[in-house]
This record gives structure tokens, sequence and C-alpha cells, in this order.
């Protein structure tokens, strides 16, 4: 995969994107604000005498980096998440989801597990993702090819895209379905031009009009001026690194 975690963590190294991420709003009731969260579904594989076996765990990511994780998490995504066990007490739940309780009517309480997340690496794209979204028009056919002009293209709007915050009433965010609470407020660092729910497409002026997104609303510049402030913007998404180191208090796994 091109990286690398510590063996004594890597019990959560190389787990996949299950499905679709659940994202529930920010909101503020009473003056009290609740940042926005992300549950993401991921499993695991691995051997035990030969026969392959699965767990499936559901992370659950708070503030900016939730929104990150929305836009970025495709189903069937590599993840490299360095995490530590933390034992808590927690109420204990039947199949069908219903509280237990001792005979004296109280909740019964058992030991369990919850892990402080350090780090997440986003690694490789699952192919047959990729594969859809090149027949979907969401990528060029030439995505491989970093100096070709549709992806040059492409990955301008992507790089737009990366400062998308949730509008305040769309039901998908990036890859995730909403749940919008009460008293919700948009995400942070919500940019003036939003791409959300666009879709490139290759050839001809829908490429153009992709380019001039990325621009400061002010440039008026001809052709050449787009066609390098493009190049310049792809470049930069290219810098960009993939780990995310995240505040411990901010994140959660359960």
């Amino acid at each position: 995969m091109g990286r690398s975690i510590g063996l004594a963590k890597s019990f959560f190294s190389g787990v996949r994107v299950a499905g679709q991420l659940v994202y529930v709003t920010a909101n503020n009731i009473n003056g009290v604000q609740q940042d926005q969260k992300v549950t993401i579904p991921v499993y695991r594989n691995y051997l035990v005498n030969g026969e392959e076996r699965s767990d499936n765990f559901n992370f659950t990511v708070w503030g900016k980096l939730a929104d990150v994780c929305c836009k970025r998490l495709s189903p069937g995504m590599a993840l490299d998440i360095d995490c530590e066990p933390r034992p808590y007490m927690g109420k204990l739940f039947d199949k069908n989801g219903n509280l237990r309780l001792d005979n004296t009517g109280q909740a019964i309480e058992v030991q369990k597990t919850a892990y402080k997340i350090n780090q997440i690496i986003f690694g490789e794209e699952s192919e047959k993702f990729i594969a859809g979204d090149i027949q979907k028009g969401n990528r060029p056919i030439e995505w491989r090819n970093a100096n070709h002009p549709n992806t040059i293209a492409w990955k301008a709007h992507l790089a737009t895209s990366k400062g998308v915050s949730w509008d305040g009433s769309s039901k998908i965010f990036g890859f995730a379905r909403v749940v919008i609470t009460k008293g919700a407020t948009p995400g942070q660092d919500k940019p003036a031009r939003s791409t959300e729910g666009a879709t490139w497409s290759p050839g001809g002026n829908n490429i153009q009009q992709q380019i001039k997104d990325t621009l400061p609303a002010e440039t008026t510049d001809p052709q050449q001026a787009i066609i390098a402030a493009a190049i310049a913007t792809a470049l930069a998404a290219q810098k960009t690194t993939e780990a995310i180191t995240a505040d411990p208090d901010e994140l959660e796994v359960f």
C-alpha cells in the first residue's frame, strides 16, 4: 500500500470502507454547539486456519475531519487507523437493540472497549469503485496520466471540492447519508462557491468551465492563464499529505 504503521498498533491497518457513511449535522440548541460527526463502517479481513473471515467495526469521527472523511472515503477505500484500546462501562442491549435490565429494573452495564484514534491514513481506492466512477463520467479514463489535460481539469475540480462543507439542506454529503438534527447548522469553512453535487464531465466547454471555477471570481484572463492556474491547483493538490493527525479528543471509535 506504500504506507506503514507500527506493528503494535496494526490491528486496524488495511481495513476497508464497508458501505455508506452516516453524517450527523452540527447543531446549536439553546446556545450549546455540538460538532458534526460521521460514522464510518469498515471491515477487516483475516485468516483463521487458512479460512478467510471478516469483522465489521464502526468508527465515529468528529469536527472538521468528519467533513474530510465524507468527501474522501469512497466505498472499498483502504485505511490505516492508528488507535489505542480504552475500556469503559456501557449499557447492555439485546440483539434487537432493547436495553437489558436487571431484576430491580436498573440498566445492566458491562465492560466495553472504545479506541482513541491517533492517526488516520487514507489508502488506495477500490478498483471496482474506480471503474464505476469512470463509467459514470465522474473521472477521466486517463486519470492515472498526470499530464493529460483531462486529468489536470479533473484534479483542479477535486481541489476545489476539498473546501466544500455540508450546505445546510442536502440529504447526501460526499459519500455520506446526512441525518439532519434539530437546530442543524452548516459545517465550518464553507466557501463562497460550492461544487457539492457537481460531476466532472470530459471534453469541450465543461472542462473549461470547471477550470474557471477554481479561479478567484475577479479573474478574467484569457485561455492560457486559465490553464496555468488549473495546472498550479492540480499540482498543489498532489502535494497535499494523505496522513491526517487528529487531536485525540476530536475522534472516537466504538
